[in-house]
């Protein structure tokens, strides 16, 4: 396989790197209709018939086009570590791409490496591919800030005139070429530096690891990823192409909400198996205690992983899981429904307030 069509403007090459995170792998798109094209994310580096495929799709169907730009969504392996193949490949970027991507390099609004800056973060993958990178920030006009703050004070959804209008700001960053105008979207969740883009022409969104095409994300923070993806429903895209899995037509019908409403049903779940296990605890002694007085009805992560989940197998899948639950967790002790206690070992217990 090398590139499928999935529209006027966009293109997908798969970056060959199936996984239980990646799922059929990562997702990279090349847009825009002219001799000069922008690439969202670039793999795992690990698999050199990604670039080869890249390499063939743009000589043969996009008309010998070349990279001038690459936008990463985030920091993850499996979308960054392509970028040393591609800067040692010739033939897939613009003649003048190096100069851009070379350390100190001129800052250029529209040529070179772009991405969401996090030093410590930023600082480790650029080590570890052991080249001279010079990333140029991604400066957005803080929609997500504006977004979050507006949802809750008002308890509904920013209009959607207003949330694009934000969006397509001439304060936003925009990265434009033939037949392509890109926006950049704050859409922290997954991981803090996590960034979302905004193709203009098609009402479409590039949403990373945000929002995946058949399978829920792993997240770092609840309250974000739910901004996150709600920002995405207020901006009613007409097609998201996520960072895994196929791609989404009629979001805001079918992924969009349904992310949000298992990630609100997850909590809720969370919730009642937490009252029923205290409530049950209560019901065996006869006066009302504390909860100090009774150490069992503080419950360990990994026991409240059995009741949530159930049976797990493989670590990966355990790893995940409990992942997932510690923020859930995390999200309801800072909406004080849950607190949480600490033990030497660094392991937490959770007890319903």
């Amino acid at each position: 396989m090398t590139a499928v069509q999935l529209s006027k403007r966009v293109w997908l090459v798969n970056a060959l790197n199936p996984g239980p995170f990646t799922l059929t792998g990562t997702n990279t798109y090349v847009v825009g209709t002219g001799k000069e094209r922008v690439l969202i994310d670039t793999g795992d580096g690990a698999h050199p018939e990604y670039i080869e495929n890249l390499k063939k799709a743009l000589d043969t169907q996009m008309d010998n086009a070349r990279i001038s730009a690459i936008l990463l969504t985030h920091y993850h392996h499996d979308h960054v570590d392509g970028v040393p193949l591609l800067l040692k490949e010739s033939g897939i970027t613009t003649g003048d791409f190096h100069l851009y991507a070379a350390k100190n390099c001129t800052p250029s609004s529209t040529r070179g490496i772009f991405k969401k800056p996090d030093p410590s973060l930023d600082s480790q993958f650029i080590q570890k591919w052991g080249a001279d990178v010079h990333i140029n920030p991604i400066k957005t006009n803080s929609a997500f800030t504006k977004f979050s703050e507006y949802y809750e004070k008002q308890k509904t959804y920013m209009p959607q005139t207003e949330i694009s209008n934000l969006v397509c700001s001439e304060t936003n960053f925009c990265l434009s070429v033939q037949g392509a105008t890109i926006y950049a979207i704050d859409t922290p969740g997954h991981c803090n530096d996590h960034t979302s883009f905004f193709l203009k022409e098609d009402n479409a969104i590039f949403s990373g690891d945000c929002l995946l095409g058949n399978s829920s994300t792993i997240f770092t923070n609840l309250k974000n990823i739910l901004f996150s993806l709600q920002l995405f429903l207020s901006l009613s895209p007409t097609t998201v192409y996520p960072g895994h899995g196929p791609t989404i037509e009629h979001p805001t019908e079918t992924q969009i909400k349904r992310n949000i409403a298992h990630r609100l049903e997850k909590e809720q779940k969370i919730l009642d198996i937490l009252a029923k296990y205290k409530n049950e605890l209560l019901l065996s002694h006869s006066s009302p205690p504390d909860s100090d007085s009774i150490p069992s009805l503080w419950i360990t992560t990994s026991a409240l992983l059995d009741l949530v989940y159930g049976p797990l197998k493989g670590e990966t899948l355990i790893r995940g899981a409990t992942l997932n639950l510690v923020n859930h967790l995390d999200k309801l002790e800072s909406d004080g429904k849950v607190s949480s206690k600490t033990l030497a070992d660094n392991s937490k217990l959770w007890f319903l307030l």
